[in-house]
């Protein structure tokens, strides 16, 4: 028997909104495209669609950057309030140089992005905690 790795986007999952069910959301369009899960399936989700369902954002107008996210943010050139944002996040600052702020996160490494037009103003903040989920709170 050969044993062979495919990798496929789930088509037509929408914007993820707060309160989303990502479950059954993917089961639908999963569904809907005749696609048939099987035992040993597994199913990736990137965290920040975890976030977006979870409603993990902070807007960067109610940010008020400390003195720490000031030197930061013109070292690695972001904005002090999205520093702010990361070092609330974060346990320590494990480098910083021009584009670049990497940091550890009580759940690992991390950062806080901005990739898309919904997310300008609104960076999304790591999933909580993955047994919070899994437990329902």
């Amino acid at each position: 028997m050969t044993e062979a790795l495919s990798l496929f986007a789930v088509p037509g999952v929408p914007l993820i909104g707060e309160g989303d069910s990502i479950a059954e959301i993917i089961l639908q369009q999963l569904q809907a495209a005749d696609y048939l899960l099987a035992e040993g399936d597994v199913i990736v989700i990137a965290q920040k669609i975890i976030s977006k369902a979870e409603g993990r954002y902070r807007r960067l107008g109610d940010i008020n950057p400390g003195v720490e996210a000031i030197d930061l943010a013109r070292q690695c050139d972001k904005d002090p309030r999205l520093v702010q944002a990361i070092l609330d996040e974060s346990e320590s600052v494990v480098r910083v140089k021009p584009g670049v702020l990497i940091v550890t996160h009580t759940l690992g490494p991390g950062s806080l992005r901005r990739r898309r037009a919904d997310d300008i103003g609104r960076p999304a903040l790591r999933p909580g905690p993955p047994r919070s989920r899994a437990e329902g709170r």
